[in-house]
């Protein structure tokens, strides 16, 4: 698809924010709100709304589409913003934290199958993963979700924020994504929140320590190359 391209610039893919509205409350997030607030409910755009945004990107010629937020599966009309990307033609990627992916919701993505669920997963323990998302039972939930879509041989890819709280944990998550034979993905920039909210970088690592993370982690070396 590139080579016929020839460099000219072309909406292959792309990404659309459902909502801003998450079931967690991580430390480090910039966009996370209430999971019941009303205002930002209100203030997403409707069902018809994205269709009309889906019908333009494939319109324009879109294959790639990843439907992400806040948390998508809170969005009652998860399924049909989803089931009308593929029927436009687009391959779909759905980020997730896990923790609302329920036997209905695995068997549904398997009867519809994403091009791969993306999986957030902030802690290889209980303790390490609820520090972070602030919300008891977390961990449980998500293991539980991942658990499901693995059941179903829906491609996934589990990835994680490093930062100060977790970072030890960081070996233990990639080695759990080996064993469920899902691809691992890491970042460890983090991002003030959209009303400029710094709160969320001091859980960001040093310099020195993301340094020493970019040249030891080889999805990174990758990047760079």
């Amino acid at each position: 698809l590139l080579e016929v391209l020839g460099g000219r610039r072309y909406p292959l893919g792309g990404m659309i924010e459902l909502t801003e509205r998450c079931n967690l409350s991580c430390v480090h997030c910039y966009i996370n709100q209430p999971a019941g607030s009303v205002e930002h409910r209100q203030a997403e755009l409707t069902t018809s709304q994205v269709k009309s945004v889906l019908d333009k990107m494939a319109d324009a010629g879109t294959l790639f589409v990843t439907l992400t937020g806040g948390e998508v599966l809170l969005r009652p009309d998860f399924k049909e913003i989803y089931l009308h990307a593929k029927q436009r033609g687009m391959l779909v990627t759905v980020f997730t934290n896990g923790t609302l992916i329920s036997e209905e919701m695995a068997d549904f993505l398997a009867e519809y199958r994403p091009t791969a669920v993306e999986v957030s997963i902030y802690g290889a323990t209980e303790d390490t993963c609820e520090r972070v998302t602030g919300i008891k039972g977390a961990f449980e939930r998500c293991r539980r979700g991942i658990q499901l879509l693995v059941n179903r041989n829906i491609t996934l890819v589990l990835k994680t924020f490093v930062l100060t709280i977790n970072q030890h944990e960081t070996g233990e998550l990639e080695s759990l994504a080996g064993e469920l034979g899902a691809r691992f993905r890491s970042d460890a920039i983090i991002w003030p929140r959209l009303d400029g909210n710094p709160e969320a970088l001091r859980y960001q690592l040093s310099l020195e320590e993301l340094v020493e993370f970019e040249q030891n982690t080889a999805q990174k070396i990758e990047e760079w190359k």
